[in-house]
């Protein structure tokens, strides 16, 4: 949603998504704003559950920064 409001106009352009929906939803979009070069602030809460099911550890839990890399976000860009 972040890069489709950074295409409209708006800005800041600012998402956020929880730890286990970016592991099984979110990286594709994370991948599209860097493929892109959007101009997007991206939020990924390491909450290390998966609470939309019931609790169940969540498999970003001590690599959302090791995901991000691997997908292409600049290490200068990445906050923890």
């Amino acid at each position: 949603m972040a890069v489709g409001a950074a295409d409209a106009g708006l800005h800041p352009a600012v998402s956020v998504i929880g730890d286990s929906t970016f592991t099984h939803s979110g990286m594709t979009g994370l991948l599209d704003a860097v493929v892109k070069g959007s101009p997007v602030t991206i939020l990924i809460s390491d909450n290390s559950t998966t609470g939309m099911t019931g609790g169940q550890d969540s498999h970003a839990t001590g690599r959302l920064e090791n995901i991000c890399k691997g997908l292409g976000v600049d290490e200068s860009h990445i906050r923890i």
